[in-house]
């Protein structure tokens, strides 16, 4: 396997510069993470897959595709009443785990706390419990709507 040196990016690198890491991926088809001097984590370009690899993006999408019926509003700010009300009436699935929701919600850019970071799943869980009009919560940290 040929490795180019360009396509490596130290774990700190990464952390603090993401979009630098995507076109780095872009542009190599794939990058290599390093950490304490060994690879960690392989960053690929989806259109660089080959076959066996395929149905782990198709089964991505598939999964991604379920929570987002439509698109989701993004203008505005959103509380986190109102995002969570959001993922729920845009998804597929009648019962979400909160979770989940936690991580659509950070990865659409719904919801983030004030220091920009993702909103914990019991932070979630427990808005959720202040608002039974709008929220069932279920056994095992499940969320519907009510």
């Amino acid at each position: 396997m040929e490795v180019l040196l360009e396509s490596l990016m130290s774990y700190d690198e990464f952390l603090s510069n993401p979009i630098k890491a995507m076109e780095k991926a872009e542009e190599f088809g794939e990058i290599i993470i390093i950490k304490d001097n060994r690879p960690m984590f392989v960053v690929k370009k989806l259109d660089t897959l080959n076959r066996n690899e395929e149905s782990i993006s198709e089964s991505l999408s598939e999964q991604l595709h379920s929570y987002s019926r439509r698109p989701y509003r993004r203008t505005g700010e959103f509380t986190l009443r109102e995002a969570v009300l959001e993922v729920l009436r845009s998804s597929d699935e009648e019962v979400m785990h909160v979770s989940d929701i936690a991580d659509v919600l950070f990865h659409e850019k719904l919801y983030t706390k004030r220091d920009g970071t993702k909103a914990h799943y019991t932070q979630v869980r427990a808005m959720c419990g202040q608002y039974p009009e709008e929220f069932v919560t279920l056994p095992g940290n499940k969320v519907k709507l009510a």
